[in-house]
């Protein structure tokens, strides 16, 4: 591909003038051809006031050793996000922004009909579906149900070709992996920003006009530098020279140094090599996201991972920690986590929500601060069981509708398909067949009972199913101190933290 400079659409580069122009013209340039290969010179400053100036591009390789970039906007309060952060990919759903494209349009999906794992049909509510043979989608939604106001995560995604279209019926390529409840409400609390708060959906990344999906992104020894005119509290280290990337199919972050924190945010295959942020900031891991991977990657803090389906840390530096949930897997080898616990924790890692699979190999420990005397904080969740609707050896379905919305939707926070629930004594009870879901009126679970379940049980989901851990070296004054594995919140648990335990 042909390469590109910044100083081809007039780009001083000088870190005075403004270059939001040269900029702005380099991506519509680059969105025109479909691809952009860039170097952004040595020793240079790239100004702007607009970080969406690279969205909409299918192919964007950068390379960018010893050049640096700023939003110079200043201290104008033009959006929450726009105003504060470096450089920006969009949502699916959301336009490019302020000055860009030409938009009002915020499209976060069609409807469907519930659908379930292992069918190659999906059904479009409206019956007239908008993606077209070879299209890539995102069918994303709940296999159960929760506050309208609080929805489970427990949120079910997965990326997917169109096979053939006929009127409403999409037929894909391979089956889907997860079951779909069209009777979540569509909430009121959909917004552009949140759309997955509503009823399932499939979105065309492949569609035309308002958004464009990032096929490869690669973006190699950059530098975000902050923006000292930026005044306002909110956000200040957090956002200010933030690098916030979203709906690639793959991403590939390599040398680079961020002022402030990262966001990812949807998308398929992410990778992050010896990439570090401001040592006060966090990389936040958020939304439909398949797998991001960290290698020599240096923050304070790892969070989020909202239904992120894998998160791995290789030989990372984390001041305080990891928090994160829920997501499939979280694995951590080898690197360093520096004091631990965030907030109120006096745990090194937080799973704040469930996590399949959690391993642990050859991490370094440091603990220089008394209370941190255990290697997690964990949350559990419990629903008494108010009915026995119906049950046999194999199969059963548990009336939990006593409940409030708000109460299942944390306890559904908490579980997945396949997880393990145990009693109040730590014994298991029951397997995950189908998360909370709405049933004349009742909030109901199916489960494969491991003994005969009765009204007097009360259901407890622990975050972490899957434990493995070995080769821990532990560090610091307390290191010594280090001798809970589990802390939950509550009142300490045994055996019930995880089905599987392995050390």
């Amino acid at each position: 591909m042909q390469i590109v400079y910044p100083e081809q659409y007039g780009a001083k580069g000088d870190g005075v003038a403004d270059d939001t122009a040269a900029m702005v013209a380099l991506g519509n340039d680059a969105r025109r051809v479909g691809y952009l290969n860039a170097i952004f010179e040595p020793g240079k400053t790239y100004t702007h006031k607009n970080p969406n100036f690279l969205a909409g591009i299918p192919y964007v390789r950068i390379s960018a050793y010893g050049a640096k970039i700023k939003n110079i906007l200043g201290s104008d309060v033009v959006g929450w996000a726009e105003d504060r952060v470096a450089l920006t990919f969009p949502l699916f759903w959301s336009n490019y922004g302020a000055g860009l494209i030409n938009t009002t349009s915020k499209d976060w999906g069609d409807l469907i009909q519930s659908a379930d794992a292992g069918a190659n049909v999906i059904n479009v509510v409206s019956g007239n579906a908008r993606v077209s043979p070879g299209n890539r989608v995102l069918i994303y939604g709940f296999e159960g149900l929760g506050a309208p106001s609080n929805p489970p995560c427990g949120r079910v995604f997965e990326y997917a070709v169109v096979a053939e279209v006929s009127a409403g019926q999409i037929m894909l390529m391979t089956p889907l992996k997860n079951s779909y409840d069209s009777a979540w409400p569509d909430s009121i609390n959909v917004t552009p920003s949140n759309p997955q708060f509503g009823a399932p959906r499939v979105v065309n990344l492949d569609r035309t006009g308002e958004f464009v999906q990032i096929k490869y992104l690669e973006i190699k020894g950059l530098e975000t530098i902050r923006n000292e005119a930026w005044t306002d509290g909110f956000g200040t280290i957090e956002r200010n020279g933030r690098v916030s990337i979203a709906s690639c199919d793959r991403a590939i972050l390599k040398d680079v140094k961020v002022a402030g924190g990262m966001y990812v945010n949807a998308g398929g295959h992410y990778e992050f090599d010896n990439v570090s942020t401001h040592p006060d900031a966090t990389i936040e891991i958020d939304k439909m996201v398949d797998k991001v991977c960290f290698k020599g990657v240096k923050t304070n803090l790892v969070s989020g991972a909202t239904a992120a389906n894998i998160v791995e840390l290789e030989d990372c530096s984390l001041h305080t920690g990891a928090a994160i949930g829920p997501s499939e897997r979280l694995v951590l080898k080898g690197g360093y986590i520096g004091k631990g616990g965030s907030g109120s924790s006096t745990a090194m890692l937080q799973i704040t929500h469930g996590v399949n699979r959690v391993e642990l190999d050859g991490v370094a420990l440091n603990v220089d601060q008394s209370p941190r005397t255990s290697i997690f904080s964990v949350i559990e969740r419990t629903l008494p069981v108010v009915s026995v609707v119906s049950q046999t050896a194999t199969d059963a379905v548990l009336d939990i509708g006593t409940q409030t919305e708000y109460e299942s939707a944390l306890f559904m926070r908490t579980v997945g398909m396949g997880y393990t629930l145990f009693d109040v004594a730590d014994a298991k009870v029951a397997i995950v067949k189908r998360l909370p879901y709405l049933s004349a009126g009742r909030m109901l679970i199916g489960v494969a009972p491991l003994r005969t379940i009765t009204t007097s049980d009360v259901l407890r989901a622990p975050a972490i199913q899957d434990l493995r851990v070995a080769g821990l070296h532990v560090k610091g004054a307390y290191g010594h101190q280090l001798v809970n594995v589990f802390a939950p919140f509550g009142n300490p648990a045994t055996e019930g933290v995880a089905s599987r335990l392995e050390f």
